[in-house]
């Protein structure tokens, strides 16, 4: 997995995230903080998700 510190996307423009390919995690002691000001509307289509969380 390659990390990246610092994603940039402009406003009001699209990426595309593939299953099992490319994907965003967002992780930090106090997540609070950290994602103030992140806004997203998914657009999913045929996706089969999975949880992890206990």
């Amino acid at each position: 997995m390659n990390k990246l510190n610092l994603l940039t996307v402009e406003p009001k423009s699209e990426i595309t995230l593939v299953p099992g390919k490319e994907h965003i995690m967002l992780m930090g002691k106090s997540m609070s903080n950290k994602n103030k000001g992140i806004k997203c509307d998914p657009i999913l289509e045929r996706f089969k998700f999975s949880s992890n969380i206990q």
